[in-house]
């Protein structure tokens, strides 16, 4: 039946379901479909912002991981260093007498060889977790020597020295005339290594070269 075949009132019943339908169209518009399309985009931003930081946390992770290798190698690294070329903590003037003489005695320099009085750094008597973040790690450790010999002789003492620790480092060198022997000058100098200041620092790199990171905070 075409619309135009339609009495007055079938007409109005018809005008009142369509309108009905529109009715009930747009109310599940409204309260149903439009609450759901915000729920989903609100679902989809949160997916975004999880997504972010979910490859945010696993770049953070690369990047934790490569620096605990850095560090671990470093530390490594340090701890053959310090095996190699620089004093024990027990027995260090004998240490370095030994440095002094395996230098000098084929050069026929007898060196006399003494812990420097003097500190070459300032000392803290603060307990090490209070000053462990604020202070140098390393100090040096320093022996005064004293011996006599002609120029070239001396200049053959610190390449030879210098060549044999890449670590070592000349503090001081006088270098005054000899009355009694003019061709042997009096000559001093002040030999010294890095060391570690504490010995928490010690136990620090040997936890750090086994990958643990329990004593760095």
């Amino acid at each position: 039946m075409k619309f135009s075949d339609l009495n007055k009132e079938q007409k109005q019943i018809a005008f009142l379901a369509i309108g009905g339908v529109f009715t009930v169209f747009m109310i599940l518009n409204n309260l149903v479909l439009g609450p759901m399309r915000e729920n989903a985009a609100a679902a989809q931003n949160k997916t975004d912002e999880l997504e972010r930081k979910v490859n945010r946390g696993e770049a953070i992770l690369r990047r934790e991981r490569i620096n605990q290798v850095a560090i671990q190698s470093a530390a490594t690294e340090i701890g053959a260093i310090r095996e190699q070329y620089l004093p024990p903590e027990i027995s260090r003037y004998t240490w370095a007498l030994r440095q002094i003489s395996d230098i000098g005695f084929p050069l026929g320099i007898q060196a006399q060889v003494r812990e420097h009085e003097l500190p070459r750094f300032v000392p803290h008597t603060s307990p090490y977790r209070q000053i462990k973040h604020d202070t140098p790690m390393w100090v040096p450790y320093a022996v005064q020597v004293n011996f006599t010999a002609g120029y070239a002789k001396v200049i053959q003492f610190i390449d030879r020295l210098c060549n044999a620790n890449p670590y070592v480092s000349i503090g001081m060198l006088t270098i005054q005339r000899n009355p009694n022997h003019p061709e042997n000058h009096l000559v001093q100098m002040v030999v010294e290594w890095p060391v570690l200041r504490f010995n928490e620092d010690i136990s620090l790199l040997r936890e750090l070269a086994e990958g643990s990171t329990e004593g760095v905070n």
